[in-house]
């Protein structure tokens, strides 16, 4: 009884050991991808926490089926240009976009704070609201101009 008894327990230590370091190596990836989504999640709230776009209601203008207007970058965010989304009356207007430019800089493709970017839009009926969404999600309504 001696010798296959303590040969069970050296199989079973072993198991226990082999079946630790895995439960460890999957707690550890588990932990390093929470760390990772809290990182990202901080990083995306200061990020809009420090975006401010606003809309200049006295640059809109509804002619033959373009809207036309500006908006300021206020904040200490940049964002792409070609990332921005307009929402007049509730339709996505992406598609619709004719032109969207930096005025001071035309070749630009970067918004940065304190630029202004204008857009020109085919749209119908002149909209009661416009909706501006920048690339991180934030949105800025105008609904009287």
């Amino acid at each position: 009884m001696g010798f296959s008894v303590s040969a069970s327990t050296i199989i079973i230590f072993i198991g226990l050991v082999m079946s630790a370091g895995m439960i460890y190596g999957a707690w550890d990836f588990s932990q390093d991808r929470l760390i990772e989504g809290e990182d990202l999640k901080n990083e995306i709230q200061l990020d809009k926490q420090q975006t401010d776009v606003e809309i200049q209601t006295n640059t809109i203008q509804h002619t033959d089926e373009i809207l036309e207007f500006e908006a300021t970058n206020e904040g200490n965010t940049e964002h792409d240009i070609n990332s921005l989304s307009i929402i007049a009356d509730g339709s996505i207007l992406d598609e619709s976009i004719n032109e969207v430019m930096v005025i001071e800089y035309p070749d630009s493709g970067v918004w940065l704070p304190g630029d202004t970017v204008y857009f020109n839009v085919t749209i119908g009926e002149e909209p009661d609201n416009l909706v501006l969404v920048v690339d991180n999600g934030l949105q800025e309504f105008c609904r009287e101009w």
